[in-house]
């Protein structure tokens, strides 16, 4: 498949951190590959930060099954977490077999929409990054899930399932950017390692 037949949507809400998908989106639409800003309704949205959004479209103006890859970014997805349309919208992407990567507390929202039993994943809902009334209180949303207790390990990858920690943005964007084809596994392990403050000379030299 061509990057410019691609497509992506990142899913924006009040309250999400939109720093945390940025990178992969700046990076897919570097590749022309079409990205949707989309939202449960039209309107002005803020982010944690208080940053203004403005999303391209609704949730019900995009075919989740139609993209490539759905984004969904952590924060505090309270406000979204059981709105049926937004965990139908989920579901279809899914079943579709479209790629979904989460990261932070976004990983909550593809839970609550059933993605993640039977596999494995990684989140940050628990100890050490959570307290554990919080932890207790979405605990009910793992069940079924293979927990990667490791926690070196910021991305986790089942199927077409990406789940990734907080402190691991650029390791959550290069393994996007490999399961869709875009880059393979050294040029992401390389272009990895540049983004976190490295000089890579041999990225220079592949061009």
């Amino acid at each position: 498949m061509q990057a410019e037949s691609m497509s992506a949507a990142v899913l924006l809400y009040d309250g999400c951190t939109i720093t945390e998908v940025a990178e992969i989106a700046t990076r897919l639409a570097n590749w022309d590959v079409t990205v949707h800003f989309v939202a449960p309704s039209a309107g002005e949205l803020r982010d944690q930060s208080g940053l203004r959004m403005l999303p391209d479209r609704a949730l019900g103006e995009v075919d989740p099954s139609s993209l490539t890859v759905v984004l969904v970014p952590g924060g505090n997805p309270d406000s979204v977490r059981d709105d049926p349309a937004v965990v139908a919208w989920l579901r279809r992407a899914d079943e579709a077999g479209v790629l979904v990567a989460a990261i932070c507390a976004g990983v909550t929202l593809v839970a609550s929409a059933g993605l993640v039993a039977g596999r494995r994943i990684t989140h940050n809902v628990r100890a050490p990054w959570a307290p554990p009334e919080l932890a207790d209180t979405v605990a009910p949303l793992w069940v079924g899930a293979e927990v990667e207790h490791d926690r070196t390990i910021g991305v986790v990858r089942d199927g077409n399932l990406i789940s990734a920690l907080p402190n691991a943005p650029v390791e959550f964007a290069m393994e996007i950017l490999v399961a869709i084809g875009l880059y393979d596994r050294r040029r992401a392990e390389l272009m990895g390692a540049h983004l976190k403050g490295g000089y890579v000379e041999q990225l220079y030299l592949d061009g």
